[in-house]
């Protein structure tokens, strides 16, 4: 039993240093952004644990602050700040909502907004 516990925990940490690998190494335009950070993230969800999620959003949001991206980056903040909700971390997920709505202020996208306010 304890031998499928850290096979499942070798799995989980090969599929995040492969997602990591492939995804980071480039710069991503607007369009790849939007797709990792709505799709991609709702694939990982079910795959990787809240903090590797996190890291995950972190380091997209890095791409999104090189790209000058801020839909990128008030997007990938709404998504930590979902991950940190569901772990008891509700004063930080205030913190990084906070900062999504301030980046999506300017961009008048309904989108946005919607997934910022059901976050709220």
């Amino acid at each position: 039993m304890n031998t499928l516990k850290n096979f499942d925990r070798i799995i989980y940490c090969l599929i995040f240093t492969f997602c990591c690998s492939k995804l980071f190494p480039q710069h991503y335009n607007a369009q790849q952004i939007d797709t990792l950070l709505i799709k991609t993230n709702e694939e990982l969800r079910t795959r990787l644990s809240n903090k590797d999620l996190i890291i995950w959003n972190q380091k997209i949001i890095k791409s999104a602050i090189q790209n000058k991206y801020p839909k990128g980056e008030a997007w990938g903040y709404a998504n930590i700040a979902n991950r940190l909700w569901l772990i008891g971390e509700f004063k930080k997920a205030i913190e990084y909502l906070n900062y999504a709505e301030e980046k999506s202020k300017k961009l008048n996208d309904d989108f946005l907004t919607g997934k910022i306010i059901q976050e709220y």
